[in-house]
């Protein structure tokens, strides 16, 4: 089994980002390093594109475009 997906949400500019990461990502937006905790990770996925998906669908919320 592949290693989980996890859904951040940077705390510096609020950007959700994929990773497979266990410990620590850097926001593709802002560069900030995320530390991956409980109070980061937004959702945590066997399949990469269902994580995606959910990112596109947090990004649409956030600019209103759901």
């Amino acid at each position: 089994m592949a290693d989980p997906c996890y859904v951040v949400r940077c705390p510096q500019c609020s950007g959700f980002s994929v990773t497979r990461a266990k410990k620590v990502h850097r926001c593709p937006y802002c560069g900030q390093s995320i530390t991956i905790s409980d109070s980061t990770v937004i959702h945590v996925a066997d399949d990469p594109r269902k994580a995606r998906h959910l990112v596109s669908v947090l990004k649409g919320k956030r600019h209103g475009l759901h």
